[in-house]
């Protein structure tokens, strides 16, 4: 599959590097296919081409946010409360940093699979 699309709507003209599709903004993405669908006779294949790609990249993104989410509940530790285990400053603020990354990272993988 092409990386790349070229899409024309009378006389707009743009190549698309789709890999860098989501990095667009929701409204800029809308205008865009908004263009695209009103000359869709002049663009088939590039509706194909990026209809298969989001198809892709939404079931990828999926996938990676499921894996995401399973190291976060596997690997993340309560710091607090009764059960919480006794560690010294420096182990702590150790397991604070692993949790910090954890959290971050399942919320970026949540982030680019609504997107």
């Amino acid at each position: 599959m092409t990386e790349t699309v070229y899409f024309r709507a009378d006389t707009f003209r743009a190549t698309i590097y789709l890999p860098r599709l989501h990095e667009l903004t929701i409204t800029n993405i809308r205008k865009l296919l908004r263009l695209v669908f009103c000359y869709d006779w002049e663009n088939e294949e590039a509706i194909l081409t990026t209809e298969l790609y989001i198809q892709n990249a939404v079931e990828d993104s999926l996938q990676a946010w499921k894996e995401k989410s399973q190291e976060y509940a596997h690997g993340w530790r309560n710091l607090k409360g009764p059960f919480a285990p006794r560690l010294t400053k420096e182990e702590k603020l150790k397991v604070t940093r692993e949790n910090n990354r954890l959290t971050a990272a399942v919320k970026e993988a949540k982030r680019t699979h609504e997107k």
